[in-house]
């Protein structure tokens, strides 16, 4: 099937929506909390990936950057 690589689902674009279609293949159940969680993962990735092109962050700190622990990030957490 041939998809603009600039469309959007639920307003997320087509790449994080494949790559959840290919997690749940892969035995995840799909759950509201799964699907934030794995959306948060997936804009956390591309903001990383953003900072390394833009010559903010060096690209030996991306891993550890992405290991960040995620779970215990809340919305309120992140705006103090």
């Amino acid at each position: 099937m041939n998809v603009d690589r600039n469309s959007t689902i639920g307003g997320q674009s087509i790449k994080v929506v494949r790559a959840l279609l290919r997690d749940i293949d892969n035995g995840a159940s799909i759950t509201t909390d799964y699907v934030a969680s794995f959306i948060r993962q997936q804009i956390w990735l591309d903001h990383i990936n953003d900072l390394v092109k833009q010559d903010k962050l060096d690209r030996s700190q991306r891993d550890a950057a992405l290991r960040f622990p995620l779970s215990n990030c809340s919305p309120s957490s992140l705006a103090n």
